[in-house]
């Protein structure tokens, strides 16, 4: 984040993600259970996102152990096209969803989804739905805290 703030991205609004906050995790078809440190700093209406795997699988682990660091998505919401809507669309393209979730605010929901669409496009891509009744959970931490 130090390297981000010195290019002028920032503050960062930094969430930890876990089965506490974050329902429905799947990962590779499968039900999974992981945690990551999930970072926000808006500028206009680009969000930088910086991602942390803190335990069990999912494809932000899987990026570091075979990339290291680096740009691992590019991430888009679709003016509330419905997600279920989304995924069709993806898998109709021959994209599966490979990572999803459901984040709770202190109201409304995230849904997440993360498609294998590095093969045709070199990134992952995701997309995501915020609930009309959106709010940023009480635990949301700042960084740096003098914002």
């Amino acid at each position: 984040m130090d390297g981000l703030l010195k290019l002028g991205i920032g503050p960062f609004q930094v969430h930890n993600f876990s089965s506490g906050n974050v329902t429905d995790q799947t990962f590779r078809f499968q039900p999974a259970d992981f945690e990551l440190i999930v970072c926000f700093a808006t500028q206009g209406a680009v969000v930088w996102e910086i991602m942390q795997p803190l335990s069990g699988p999912s494809l932000m682990a899987e990026f570091l152990e075979t990339r290291g660091e680096g740009i691992h998505h590019v991430a888009f919401d679709c003016n509330h096209v419905p997600a279920t809507q989304r995924k069709a669309e993806f898998e109709g393209r021959g994209y599966s969803m490979v990572q999803s979730g459901l984040w709770h605010g202190k109201k409304g929901t995230c849904r997440f989804m993360f498609f294998d669409t590095e093969d045709a496009t070199t990134t992952c891509f995701e997309s995501y739905s915020f609930s009309e009744d959106w709010e940023d959970p009480e635990s949301t931490v700042w960084y740096p805290a003098n914002r």
